[in-house]
């Protein structure tokens, strides 16, 4: 992996990590599943009409779908970089072209830089 990939990584991962810090900070404000927000002899009011689990499930919505975004975007972005390598490699890996050329004695097809010709045995 070169540098500059490496540096645009970590600085993808700290962002990941401040927007995760981010977007759950409102929920723990909240107390979490149980905060003042759900009861109502706190000073708060009833969650989503006082429903506990449908208010559960929008603020483990609320946390999950950014982080979802962001494992997704790593798993494109790692699945591109594993795309390109291969690509290389094989380009790498790709045999060179055969040069042919015809002996000076017999005239069939011998390649170049061989010593005598496997038809006729003359040195060429």
């Amino acid at each position: 992996m070169n540098k500059t990939l490496k540096t645009i990584l970590i600085i993808l991962a700290v962002l990941a990590g401040l927007a995760i810090v981010a977007f759950s900070m409102p929920f723990l404000h909240h107390g979490g599943f149980r905060g003042h927000m759900s009861m109502p002899f706190y000073g708060g009011f009833p969650m989503f009409g006082g429903f506990m689990v449908i208010g559960l499930i929008f603020g483990l919505f609320r946390f999950l779908i950014p982080v979802a975004l962001i494992a997704w975007f790593f798993w494109w972005l790692m699945n591109k970089v594993a795309a390109r390598k291969a690509a290389e490699a094989v380009k790498a890996a790709a045999p060179a072209p055969v040069v042919e050329t015809p002996c000076k004695h017999c005239g069939k097809t011998v390649q170049a830089g061989w010593v005598a010709c496997p038809h006729c045995g003359k040195k060429l």
